[in-house]
């Protein structure tokens, strides 16, 4: 008698696990393995870069290669403007023809802008890339790119740059550690 009340006791117990188990869990996240992974995408539909093609020089032209990437659908972009901000002292290479600049809505454009040095220091020029939709709103996204003849004005211990497509970034420094004496 007392091995049927010990097997009524772990069937009971087993019936009450099996029917708790799948309420605990129910608040849970559990992953089907034949499920594709979900994330969030944190991309920009919208890149503007400036890429270096020549050496900077005062006696001709410094130029750079302006790709404009989107992945609009071109029914959302009501007009797309390529905007250039150089600083008083620089000037635009005259392009020929005044039209300005044809962009895609969608996929990849390729431009070319070239810029005068009046000196050997240096200065930072921007692209911006405005896209007006046709909800009323605007996106824009901006490259940096630093150009001049000098390193002049970099600050001691200064090994390099890491800077993202908009501009902002950090600087990379070299040192020596101190300790303390206590």
């Amino acid at each position: 008698m007392i091995g049927l009340s010990r097997f009524m006791q772990i069937c009971g117990l087993a019936l009450i696990s099996g029917a708790l188990g799948p309420a605990a869990s129910s608040g849970r996240a559990e992953r089907n393995p034949t499920s594709p992974p979900t994330r969030c995408e944190v991309s920009f539909p919208i890149s503007v870069e400036l890429i270096p093609l020549n050496a900077p020089d005062l006696a001709r032209p410094t130029r750079f290669q302006v790709q404009v990437d989107s992945n609009l659908d071109p029914d959302l972009v009501r007009d797309m403007q390529l905007l250039y901000e150089l600083p008083p002292r620089l000037r635009l290479q005259a392009q020929a023809g005044s039209q300005p600049p044809v962009l895609r809505k969608t996929g990849r454009s390729t431009l070319e802008l070239g810029i005068i040095l009046p000196d050997t220091a240096r200065y930072p020029i921007r692209a911006r890339l405005v896209v007006h939709l046709a909800n009323g709103r605007t996106i824009s996204q901006t490259a940096v790119a630093w150009t001049g003849l000098t390193a002049e004005g970099t600050p001691e211990g200064l090994i390099g740059r890491l800077i993202d497509r908009d501009g902002t970034g950090i600087r990379i420094y070299q040192g020596d550690s101190l300790k303390e004496s206590r």
